[in-house]
């Protein structure tokens, strides 16, 4: 049971508000609440058991561990350790395949424990998630809506993505960089063409080092269960913080699930488009909030209270911006116990 007089008391987790047409005093109300309230590691998050994951955790100034002592600690024998060149004295740390259970949250929470004694999150490390493609289904819309989605709210996406931190990595430009302008791109050549999954894919798939990665997925089975078959999620920050990285795996895979959802709402993404547009939001600046652009997100992807405070919890950060605009990573106000 959550504790009288948090967030919860106002809005019911488990009931299903429009958070966008809250105005006045109710949005002021939640905005206090939300300042509040500090998210926990939950027992699972309702993501469909069909739906599969896996996590890379990039750290570095790794200290002088032996590597058996590394092994010795990971979750299990499922879990793999590799070097990464693009990290100064790190590792990166491979989950096996895993779903929405209380296991995996527990393997998470280990080897996070861990790694935060023998190494640190820097500039440099990021925290991919890789999403199993049987996620979508074999209808190029779905893949359409996919590309407008992510196109349209990449700038709340990436904010959300910078975790505990107000600010993204300095290396997510050379090895994550956006890809609004490519998706929109390309989702105007594939709607004039009206291509199968399979050609789309052949588009989709030029490049791994961006936010979203389509390279991996396998076009003769791009809806199937198979090992290695994945959207990769490139954009997060790197985190040892088990909390966000939940918080990250529900939010990108109910994005995912959402584009599949036969009530996907076009006519609402469509208008926050032309919005967009017409006030000339600076897709540039992604550490700008956009609170209405993300109330309007969360009562898209989420079907309950509890979600859309998670992610927009993580989204606002105490309303932090980062001004300096410099290379270190910047931790925005405690959020989470």
């Amino acid at each position: 049971m959550e504790k009288k007089n948090t967030i919860f008391n106002f809005i019911y987790p488990y009931d299903n508000d429009l958070l966008k047409d809250l105005s006045g005093e109710d949005l002021q109300i939640l905005l206090v609440l939300l300042d509040e309230y500090k998210l926990k590691l939950r027992k699972d998050t309702n993501i469909p058991k069909d739906v599969t994951f896996g996590i890379e955790i990039e750290v570095e100034n790794l200290k002088d561990s032996k590597s058996q002592e590394i092994y010795d600690n990971l979750p299990d024998e499922e879990w793999k350790v590799t070097n990464d060149l693009s990290l100064r004295k790190g590792i990166e740390v491979v989950s096996p395949i895993l779903i929405d259970e209380k296991k995996t949250w527990k393997e998470i929470s280990k080897i996070c424990k861990y790694l935060k004694t023998i190494s640190e999150i820097s500039s440099n490390t990021a925290g991919h998630i890789h999403v199993g493609a049987q996620i979508m289904e074999d209808d190029t819309n779905k893949w359409l809506n996919l590309l407008k989605l992510w196109s349209v709210y990449e700038n709340i996406i990436f904010r959300f993505s910078n975790g505990e931190y107000i600010n993204s990595r300095m290396s997510q430009q050379r090895f994550a960089p956006a890809v609004k302008e490519q998706l929109e791109k390309e989702y105007d050549i594939l709607k004039k063409c009206g291509y199968d999954v399979t050609n789309t894919l052949r588009i989709l798939k030029h490049d791994r080092n961006q936010a979203i990665n389509f390279e991996n997925i396998y076009l003769d089975r791009y809806n199937e269960f198979y090992k290695n078959n994945t959207i990769e999620i490139r954009c997060p920050n790197g985190t040892l913080n088990p909390i966000i990285w939940q918080n990250n795996i529900n939010f990108f895979t109910k994005f995912l699930l959402y584009c599949n959802d036969n009530a996907f709402d076009y006519d609402t993404v469509l208008k926050r488009e032309e919005k967009n547009n017409k006030n000339k939001v600076n897709y540039t600046k992604y550490e700008t909030i956009y609170l209405e652009q993300a109330l309007e997100l969360a009562d898209l992807l989420f079907n309950n209270n509890k979600d859309k405070v998670y992610f927009l919890r993580q989204y606002l950060k105490s309303f932090e911006i980062d001004k300096s605009y410099n290379s270190a990573l910047k931790k925005a106000k405690v959020f989470t116990k």
